[in-house]
């Protein structure tokens, strides 16, 4: 591990501590209670630190994965998602995406996004205290697509295009946000990836993704214009 200063290491010693204990409901209820979601996000937000970064992510994403509901019903990702998003989780993440040219960093980050909208899009309209769910997962981050889409351009790291794959898919099942991601160039490069990319998993994201943006006229014009059908074909 490289060099950490004191502070730089408080903090990996913190997110560790997280990944390795905060792993029961009971537990994760008690570290958001304490702020642990929002010390964890503001570490993805503010740290310089690549290998703070990373872990803060990873800490992030296991709390995506929490199996079991709590005594309402609702499952335990499905809260764990709404505090993130509410402590500004999707806003310190991008943050990330945009900055970092690390690839373990962008990985992480990705994944966590990934993993944040795959729990939070199918329970946008849940009911809960202040409202939680009720705005669109990228709510404020004006170029959210833009960002996602240069990672498929410039990165040829293929846990990076996964995620990004499953942000896309993700994106259309948002009612109203098709437009936004077919303005952003989604349908060009989408089709890039489908003639160049090697990687199954990459390809079965982009695909689905495609599937449901074709429904559109427009769209299925626009990926003829690009020559879609000639990608899937090769």
């Amino acid at each position: 591990m490289p060099f950490l200063d004191p502070v730089d290491e408080t903090f990996f010693e913190f997110v560790e501590a997280c990944l390795n204990h905060v792993q029961t409901p009971v537990l994760q209820r008690k570290f958001a209670a304490l702020g642990g979601v929002d010390m964890l996000v503001r570490l993805c937000a503010m740290s310089v630190n690549d290998e703070v970064i990373v872990k803060a992510c990873r800490a992030l994403w296991m709390l995506l994965q929490m199996e079991g509901q709590a005594e309402g019903g609702t499952r335990h990702a499905v809260i764990n998602a709404m505090k993130i998003k509410a402590a500004g989780g999707v806003t310190a993440l991008m943050a990330q995406l945009r900055r970092s040219r690390n690839d373990s960093v962008l990985a992480q980050a990705s994944g966590a996004l990934r993993a944040l909208a795959e729990v939070y899009v199918p329970n946008m309209a849940i009911e809960g205290a202040e409202g939680w769910g009720r705005e669109g997962l990228n709510a404020g981050c004006g170029d959210y697509y833009e960002v996602i889409l240069s990672l498929l351009r410039h990165t040829q790291n293929v846990a990076v295009h996964t995620a990004v794959g499953g942000l896309l898919l993700q994106a259309t099942l948002m009612p109203g946000e098709t437009p936004r991601v077919v303005r952003a160039g989604a349908v060009e490069v989408i089709v890039r990836q489908c003639g160049h990319q090697r990687s199954p998993e990459v390809l079965l994201q982009m695909l689905n993704t495609m599937c449901v943006l074709v429904v559109e006229d427009d769209v299925r014009q626009r990926f003829t214009g690009c020559g879609g059908g000639e990608a899937l074909v090769g």
